[in-house]
Order: structure tokens, then C-alpha cells, then sequence
């Protein structure tokens, strides 16, 4: 049999599609497709023509280079879409769970003690970026909070950037501090750190802020260093091409949605604040976020503060309700959740870098504490 011919238009611009791209690749390696990528050349001469696409299958997006998604429909050809307004006439479509980024960002945020927040979304309101807000304004609501969203500007505005700079940094300036703020993805995060430092306000003791997509290149070069919620887009890209794989053999696919998912916080200097009456718990709190989980222990905790145990117990429970060791728990029961959704490190492994004596022990405690075993964790469970 020959190998399927593979047509992939994405807008690798963004660096979501990029790492669905990835996932598509190792597919495609897997299982012998032949690939082609439709790319623009810098000189501006177009790389694939349209009118003469020959390919079995088409994994492409809305406002692609290419627009290939409309000839695949016309021709009949196989498409996987990678856009939730192209529905129609695709076999399966990838689309981005926003209720789990929301969820994962008001968490996040709550656990550090903030009851202030704020929104800021994609500059021109697009639809999943009003889901985002959606979900998280219904996630702390929940918690019994509200969240104020930043206006999207008129066209006019929006093109006038000191403008668009001015006015974010007054609405920033106007929240109740100290606040957080959801930004609906990590360039408009750098944003908002840009307009709070031309507000005067601190990030994170004044504003807090968090992003969404884990890019390291704008979040760790960031001042200072931007928090997102890491995505399983690379996971996502490799379900979509077995989606397509499927059809391309007359079968019907197993997803015919195909959700990408927030997985975890990668949680970096842009919201080490916690907040609270008691300087000393908040400092505890602080470095219990910070610390290598292996290495994480109250004997440890309570040196770097230079206090009893009982001093510490007590005034940790009467502000957080818990107890330093049940924290530091918790802190290697979530540490080690998210190594088994993002990584294929097996468990013996998982529980050494997280501080349990094996993976038998670590396994007990994930039944207490999340009433499911380790594997249940694992994104093909």
C-alpha cells in the first residue's frame, strides 16, 4: 500500500500550532505518511498552489496560508479542522478546551490567597477568548468571587498602540489590590506587565499575572517571568492526525472532537505572591511553591524560617486551614499529577522526583487525595 499524502496548512505563526505540528510530525513518522507543509517563502512567492493540491488527507486550519481547508471540502478530500468554525464537511476538529485553562488559572491564583481579579483577553474579542472569560469568571464564582474584564477597544483604539498601552495600564491601576489577572494568552500577559510598569504597579505585589500557552520564549525572558498554564497541544495534533489517519482508510475516527486541554501551571515569578495577615505564613506558603518537591520536608521548612514547629502549625492553620506538612503534601501529590500528564516518565521515577518513598506509597496517597489511582492520570487513559 502507498503511503498517504499529507497536505498540513497551518498558521505556524502562533506557538499552539506549532506544537501541534509536532504531535502531526510524530505521527506521521509513525505510521509512514508522506508530509507536505504548506509554508509562504519570504520572498513572498506562494510554496504550494491550491488549484493543484494532490493529497489524501488535510489537516488545516481557518485563515491558514494557504486556505486549504476550502478546496479539501470542495474536493472531498479527508480534512481535519483545526478551527471551531470550520465544522461542516470535516471528518474531526480540534478544539481547545478553554473551561480547563479557566479552571486551572482560577486555582492557581486562589491558592495564593488573592480575591481580586481581572481579565484581559485577545485584542479583538475572538470567540475563544470570550470563552476564557466565560469559564473563569464561572470558576470563581463558584468560590463566591467576581472578575472585572478589560473592554476590547474600537478598531481605531486598538490601532493606536500608547493609546491601547494608557488605557490598559488606568484599567489595571483602577483594580482592588493586590489583584490577579487571567490573560487570555502569554503575548497579552507581556502586555499587561508592560502597562502595569507604566502604571507604577508591581508584578506580582500589586498585580499578579498569568498567562496561557507555556511559551518559554515570552514567558522566561519576560521581567519578571511570566506564570501560563501549560497546554497538551502536542498530544492534541497526535490525536488529530489519528483522526485522520482513520478516514483516510475509510474508517470512521474514534474522536470526532478532538479537545486540547490546560494540564498544569508552570508557575514562575509573575505570581509568587501569596496573600494573607500573617507575613511569616505567607513566606512559609512561598517557599513550600518554590522548592524542589524531593527535597520538600517541614524539618526543612521550619530551618529556612528559623521557628518551632508549633508556632508555625498554629498560625498556618488559623490563616489557611491546614497544616505546613498537609501543604507540602499536597504540593508533591500536584507536582507529580502533572509529570504523569506531561511526560511518559514512569511512575517509580515520577515518585523519586517528588518525594515519596515509592511508587506503591505514592499511589496510596493519590487514592486519599484524588480518589483515583496514578495511571488514571495518564493522557490515554
Amino acid at each position: 500500500m502507498k503511503p498517504f499524502r499529507v497536505v498540513i496548512d497551518l498558521n505556524l505563526s502562533s506557538f499552539t500550532a506549532q506544537n501541534h505540528l509536532r504531535g502531526i510530525l510524530r505521527f506521521a513518522r509513525e505510521h509512514g505518511w508522506e508530509t507536505s507543509i504548506a509554508m509562504r517563502r519570504e520572498d513572498g512567492v506562494w510554496g504550494m498552489d491550491a488549484r493543484h493540491l494532490a493529497a489524501d488527507g488535510v489537516l488545516a486550519g481557518r485563515g491558514s496560508p494557504f486556505g486549504l481547508e476550502r478546496v479539501a471540502i470542495r474536493r472531498g478530500i479527508p480534512l481535519v479542522a483545526f478551527d471551531a468554525r470550520i465544522r461542516r464537511g470535516a471528518v474531526a476538529s480540534l478544539l481547545c478546551d478553554n473551561a480547563s485553562v479557566a479552571r486551572l488559572a482560577a486555582e492557581h491564583l486562589l491558592s495564593r490567597g488573592f480575591r481580586s481579579f481581572g481579565f484581559v483577553g485577545e485584542e479583538n474579542g475572538i470567540a475563544w477568548s470570550r470563552e476564557r472569560l466565560a469559564a473563569f469568571r464561572r470558576a470563581l464564582a463558584a468560590r463566591g468571587f467576581s472578575c472585572a474584564a478589560y473592554p476590547i477597544l474600537p478598531a481605531a483604539r486598538r490601532a493606536d498602540l500608547a493609546f491601547a498601552r494608557r488605557d490598559l495600564a488606568a484599567w489595571l491601576a483602577r483594580l482592588p489590590r493586590p489583584a490577579a489577572v487571567l490573560a487570555a494568552y502569554d503575548i497579552r500577559a507581556r502586555h499587561v506587565l508592560e502597562a502595569a510598569r507604566a502604571a507604577g504597579l508591581a508584578v506580582p505585589a500589586d498585580v499578579a499575572v498569568i498567562g496561557v500557552d507555556d511559551d518559554p520564549l515570552l514567558c522566561e525572558t519576560a521581567s519578571p517571568a511570566i506564570s501560563s498554564i501549560a497546554m497538551d497541544t502536542e498530544d492534541a495534533g497526535y490525536r488529530a492526525a489519528a483522526a485522520l489517519d482513520a478516514a483516510m482508510r475509510g474508517e470512521t475516527p474514534a474522536e470526532s472532537v478532538v479537545l486540547f486541554r490546560g494540564v498544569r501551571v508552570a508557575a514562575r515569578a509573575s505570581t509568587a505572591r501569596f496573600v494573607g495577615l500573617d507575613p511569616l505564613v505567607a513566606r512559609a506558603r512561598a517557599t513550600i511553591a518554590a522548592a524542589d518537591p524531593a527535597a520538600l520536608s517541614v524539618a526543612g521548612l521550619l530551618a529556612g524560617l528559623g521557628v518551632s514547629r508549633r508556632t508555625l502549625e498554629l498560625r498556618f492553620r488559623a490563616e489557611t486551614g491546614t497544616t505546613p506538612g498537609r501543604a507540602i503534601a499536597e504540593t508533591k501529590l500536584r507536582r507529580a499529577r502533572d509529570l504523569l500528564r506531561t511526560t511518559s516518565l514512569a511512575q517509580e521515577k515520577i515518585a523519586a522526583a517528588c518525594g515519596f518513598c515509592d511508587a506503591s506509597h505514592m499511589g496510596h496517597l493519590f487514592r486519599i487525595h484524588f480518589g483515583a489511582a496514578p495511571s488514571s492520570f495518564r493522557p490515554s487513559s
